[in-house]
């Protein structure tokens, strides 16, 4: 359940690794942020439907529900409360990948790397691109 006196940005993380997950979420929460994770697509949808979150960052393998159809789903939230929606994938990959993933309503489209420096970096310019206040407060 999220907490409305948490005044940092809200992530949540959909990944089917768990590994991932916790990489990404340790990260994340070094960094300052305030992480939510899931491991399947139906789990995804219905944290990311039921929770206010700034960024949502979506791997392009799910089960239960694909992650480009995740986009999808979470691309319909009107503007007040749709959280930014990075597809993270390290297998989907090529021009027509992208293509398809900003299609299906991924605002961004980010390759893997073993780090996760380059997912930071996204996350932390979708943040200063949206200001100071955390969807989390306005919602």
């Amino acid at each position: 359940m999220f907490d409305r006196t948490d005044k940092r940005r809200r992530l949540l993380v959909v990944d089917e690794s768990n590994l991932v997950r916790k990489r990404t979420k340790v990260t994340m929460e070094e960094a300052g942020y305030h992480v939510t994770t899931a491991a399947d697509g139906p789990a995804g949808l219905a944290l990311g439907l039921s929770e206010p979150f700034d960024v949502v960052v979506v791997d392009g393998t799910l089960p239960g529900i694909s992650g480009g159809e995740l986009c999808r789903r979470l691309s319909v939230l009107p503007p007040e409360s749709k959280p930014y929606v990075i597809l993270h994938t390290g297998t989907l990959r090529g021009w027509q990948a992208r293509q398809e993933a900003l299609s299906a309503g991924a605002d961004a489209y980010l390759l893997k790397m073993a780090g996760g420096e380059n997912l930071l970096a996204m996350v932390q310019d979708v943040m200063e691109a949206r200001g100071a206040t955390p969807r989390a407060e306005v919602a």
